[in-house]
């Protein structure tokens, strides 16, 4: 092993994310759950720790072990789950990586809308409750409608709208089972507006408004996203006021180091935060910013950790990208057909569909759908029109 080279540390990760790390020249320590860790990844890190990332003390253990032999420059993760243990070893080593604050902020919901109040930032009306009493009592107090939701928690999964005190019992019940009733349910104040996410890069302190992305979601309620467009068509006045209130956002809660995936409502006011995650969106907007505008987050993130590049991104050339997944709900599905003709359209991507895998299909989250379209064109137009015509050739029975 050339330890003249730099060494990252990655906590959880897939398998495109070790391709792109292992095509930056440094060494690589992977910490991976067993049952996530794949042949490609085995060979592709440089060392494979196998324990379960989510402890963050063992992991602590380990990389702190590690680091007295062979130190680390830089840790991240870029998993929901890993975050937390990726922030704790860069605490504990001083090294680059993204601290604890943004991290534990952005993954806490009730610690973000209290900081976020407190700093006149945005603030939204919001309750903490432990009981349904307690969020009776905040529907009650409310002029309109409310989100009940996990304190944790991402992928739409126990989100819903709650209008009447008739909607709060199964909402309560719904947010209560995402949390497997150990934490308490948020609710806060509905935000009403086209929903939008916002990519942005961190190294450093210095913060990169890479995208905003439009999103579809469905209208139960419960807001599980149906599609993406990226670039959205926005005006520039519009485009101008959400990339400086993320901005200020990012500057709010320290983030330091890494993607950041933020998603906003834009209401009659202006844009307002829904929630952030300090890693690159999931649903395939990370691919989509690169085919739409040849922006790497991953890559750039980890140059940064190698070797204190701080990239300026680019739009490369005029591009843009959509995607659209299956949602069927509430029945069984024993053929596919189309797959292989929409995989040979004009502008498509890929094309995946994978109910035949599953006993049953539904559900109100993000994992419930079976698949996707991802297409690219010369505008969001051509791109979302090249989507909608390869979904609408699969068919399903």
């Amino acid at each position: 092993m050339d330890t003249r080279k730099p060494h990252i540390l990655m906590i959880g990760g897939w398998d495109e994310a070790l391709e792109k790390a292992a095509r930056v020249e440094a060494r690589l320590t992977l910490f991976q759950n067993k049952d996530l860790l794949t042949m490609l990844q085995s060979r592709l890190a440089g060392r494979v720790v196998t324990t379960n990332f989510r402890e963050c003390g063992e992991a602590l253990l380990l990389a702190e072990a590690i680091h007295r032999v062979d130190p680390f420059d830089g840790v991240v993760s870029f998993t929901e789950f890993g975050l937390e243990t990726a922030a704790a070893i860069q605490k504990a080593l001083g090294i680059k990586g993204n601290p604890p604050a943004p991290v534990r902020l952005t993954r806490d919901k009730v610690a973000m809308r209290e900081h976020l109040n407190a700093a006149g930032l945005d603030p939204l009306a919001f309750k903490r409750c432990g009981s349904f009493e307690e969020a009776k009592s905040f529907l009650a107090d409310c002029a309109g409608p409310i989100i009940c939701k996990p304190g944790h928690g991402s992928g739409s999964e126990g989100v819903s709208i709650v209008r009447t005190e008739g909607d709060l019992r199964s909402a309560w019940l719904l947010a209560s089972k995402a949390l497997a009733q150990r934490e308490p349910v948020i609710c806060e104040e509905y935000i009403d507006g086209p929903e939008y996410s916002v990519e942005s890069l961190s190294l450093g302190g210095e913060h990169s408004i890479v995208a905003i992305t439009e999103k579809m979601t469905t209208h139960d309620g419960h807001f599980i996203e149906l599609g993406h467009n990226i670039p959205a068509p926005l005006s520039e006045d519009i485009k101008r006021r959400v990339e400086a209130f993320v901005l200020s956002f990012l500057d709010e809660i320290g983030q330091e180091c890494g993607p950041c995936h933020t998603e906003i409502r834009i209401a009659k006011s202006g844009p307002r935060i829904i929630e952030s995650q300090t890693r690159v969106g999931g649903d395939r907007i990370w691919e989509m910013v690169e085919l739409a505008l040849g922006v790497d987050l991953i890559t750039a993130t980890l140059e940064y950790l190698a070797f204190g590049r701080i990239p300026v991104p680019g739009i490369a050339g005029k591009k843009a990208a959509s995607i659209r997944f299956f949602m069927n709900e509430e029945n069984s599905i024993s053929r596919v057909g189309g797959l292989e003709k929409a995989r040979e359209m004009l502008g498509v991507v890929r094309v995946t569909y994978d109910a035949g895998k599953k006993d049953s299909l539904g559900g109100r989250s993000n994992d419930s759908r079976q698949g996707y379209v991802l297409a690219t064109g010369g505008d969001v137009s051509e791109s979302a029109s090249r989507a909608a015509l390869a979904y609408q050739t699969v068919s399903s029975s």
